[in-house]
């Protein structure tokens, strides 16, 4: 699913009688429409391969989020990669 898809659905949603027109649109609703809204928030969102850059992916969801980049390629993200990263994500929110 591409990120755009997840807004065009939010805007038919809420032309298509899900939100009347007299409502009124506010941070809350938008985010229980968000293909994600079950879910809890991202606390740490990985980027592999060495980009530094979110490509409009949960942008919404991971404002409050840590982003951690890493060069390692993901088919080669090991454990132990996903452990280090766990370790500086523990230090840097004093778990």
């Amino acid at each position: 699913c591409y990120p755009w898809q997840e807004l065009l659905s939010l805007g038919r949603r809420s032309r298509y009688g899900i939100l009347k027109p007299t409502t009124q649109v506010t941070v809350e609703r938008l985010e229980a429409m968000l293909y994600t809204a079950p879910s809890p928030p991202v606390d740490l969102m990985i980027r592999t391969s060495g980009e530094k850059r979110l490509s409009d992916f949960l942008l919404w969801q991971s404002e409050n989020a840590i982003i951690h980049f890493t060069s390692v390629l993901w088919p080669d993200f090991s454990l132990w990669d996903f452990a280090k990263v766990i370790f500086e994500y523990q230090s840097v929110c004093d778990l």
